[in-house]
């Protein structure tokens, strides 16, 4: 389970996050296998597109910056959890065919398409998450700003939950993952859901 640390870089685990689902999904390699930089994203982005490091940013922009620049893997260019506004552009970089990105838009209608077709990012209110050890988060009041990203990884209708994967460790919450209640957009949970459709 990854982990970002101290530095705000949840919206690069997300983005790889969605990006390992829909490479190794197309190409039938292993997720594990893949594991794309997200210290390439934190180093590298944040001039070009707009994202800011380890202040925060959007899965979005940053796989617009994959699609014209690649990205590169794990082993190439390790997480360090900090940044020294350095882009090591001398690390080798894939080239990974992004042929759109889907959008939520407020529906989870729409964000459970995603979620089934290959794990998708979201970007929600995370204020619940603090404390939150198990269970389902079901807070109506809980949505206020959108402050983190995550990877939503699936479902359950019939319990009515989304489960959702964070990049705070596998000592926080469910062993890494968090649920949170379907049916009300919850945490505005379906307002910024993300799935990258790549051709190879």
């Amino acid at each position: 389970m990854k982990h970002q640390g101290q530095c705000g870089s949840c919206w690069a685990f997300a983005a790889t996050g969605a990006l390992e689902a829909a490479v190794s999904i197309k190409s039938g390699f292993s997720a594990e296998d893949l594991q794309f930089s997200e210290q390439y994203l934190v180093d590298c982005d944040r001039s070009n597109f707009g994202n800011w490091g380890c202040y925060g940013g959007w899965p979005s922009t940053a796989l617009g910056f994959v699609t014209w620049e690649g990205i590169a893997t794990t082993p190439d260019y390790p997480y360090s959890g900090s940044e020294d506004g350095v882009c090591k552009r001398w690390a080798p970089r894939s080239r990974v065919g992004i042929d759109h990105l889907e959008m939520s838009d407020g529906s989870e209608t729409n964000l459970r398409i995603m979620v089934w077709q290959a794990p998708s990012a979201v970007c929600l209110d995370a204020s619940e998450f603090a404390l939150y050890e198990s269970g389902v988060i079901n807070k109506p009041d809980c949505y206020k700003q959108t402050n983190h990203c995550v990877l939503a990884v699936g479902n359950d209708v019939d319990a009515g939950y989304w489960i959702l994967k964070n990049s705070w460790g596998s000592n926080w919450g469910e062993a890494g993952y968090v649920r949170v209640a379907m049916g009300s957009n919850m945490c505005g949970i379906a307002d910024y859901g993300l799935r990258a459709v790549v051709k190879l």
